[in-house]
């Protein structure tokens, strides 16, 4: 009777295998199950030395057993790599939970309290970067002046018919708008800068630069997309990794940002910056560098412990 039930669940094992499996995977073991050659078929021990303890004659019964009981093995064997998986990131974000933030927290906090920086909220401003990509003879729009409550004082001259302001010390694409003359903001610091237009939709570059072991490369990139004026995901926007780098434009981006964050550190220790960039009629504007930017890689972790051990 229990060997009348072993053969009908091999019955149903088999019924199932030929339901799910893909075509090609059957033809591979239908292959190696009837090839009177078991060369092909011994390659598992490559995988598993362990079964070198094996006799080669029971091979092809190992095989017919495992095809048989082959869902039950790969839900054990991927059930067993997620359970790992979600340990170790369990484990991780207990050790380090500000990794929520994407990075964020770690590339925005760091420099602050990193050794003999004296980096305040004013370091770094629209003012600044403005200079810094001068310097470097990175293009960037031209500030053509600024409002300080209420009072505009302008450049020698005018470079645009249409401006933006933004707040000095702003982030996140707050009050950043058209130039309008008849309503100029009464409080607060603004520059009057040139606008660059990227097309009806509006979109930016983010290029990602990390600074690990001395040695500064580009980590990943972004495009950032609104039909709004800003594209900050904070105001709307979208986010997609760019893959494609191989573009002249893209490359000679990337020189440029790693360029600046190698100036930048020469005089502050920023682990990492994201470089906002607008490309218009075949050439690239550096807006502004950030340094509180979400960052996807999974080893970026190691890149701040690093970084933290050698410099805070």
């Amino acid at each position: 009777m229990q060997i009348r039930y072993i053969l009908y669940l091999i019955v149903i094992l088999v019924r199932l295998n030929i339901y799910c499996m893909d075509k090609l995977d059957k033809d591979i073991f239908y292959y190696l199950i009837v090839n009177t050659d078991n060369s092909l078929l011994q390659k598992y021990r490559d995988y598993f030395p362990i079964c070198n303890n094996i006799p080669i004659t029971f091979d092809l019964t190992i095989f017919i057993i495992v095809y048989i009981l082959y869902i039950p093995i790969i839900v054990c064997i991927i059930g067993w790599k997620h359970l790992k998986q979600i340990y170790n990131d369990i484990k991780l974000h207990i050790k380090h939970p500000l990794l929520l933030s994407k990075g964020m927290a770690y590339n925005a906090v760091i420099p602050y309290i990193t050794r003999g920086n004296e980096l305040t909220s004013t370091t770094f401003n629209k003012i600044y970067w403005f200079k810094l990509f001068r310097k470097l003879n990175i293009p960037t729009p031209e500030v053509a002046g600024t409002i300080k409550d209420g009072i505009i004082k302008w450049r020698d001259k005018y470079i645009s018919n249409k401006y933006i302001i933004k707040e000095v010390h702003g982030c996140c694409g707050k009050k950043v708008r058209m130039f309008n003359k008849k309503d100029i903001p009464s409080l607060g610091y603004y520059i009057i800068q040139q606008y660059i237009g990227s097309g009806k939709t509006h979109d930016t570059y983010r290029i990602i630069t990390n600074s690990h072991n001395n040695k500064i490369e580009m980590l990943e990139m972004y495009m950032l997309s609104n039909d709004k004026l800003v594209t900050n995901i904070s105001q709307g926007g979208s986010i997609k990794k760019i893959n494609n780098l191989d573009t002249p434009i893209l490359k000679k981006c990337i020189e440029h940002s790693i360029d600046a964050h190698k100036r930048i550190n020469c005089t502050y220790k920023c682990n990492t910056i994201g470089w906002d960039i607008i490309i218009h009629k075949e050439k690239a504007y550096f807006l502004e560098g950030n340094i509180g930017v979400r960052v996807d890689d999974d080893k970026y972790i190691k890149y701040v412990n690093v970084f933290y051990k050698n410099f805070v």
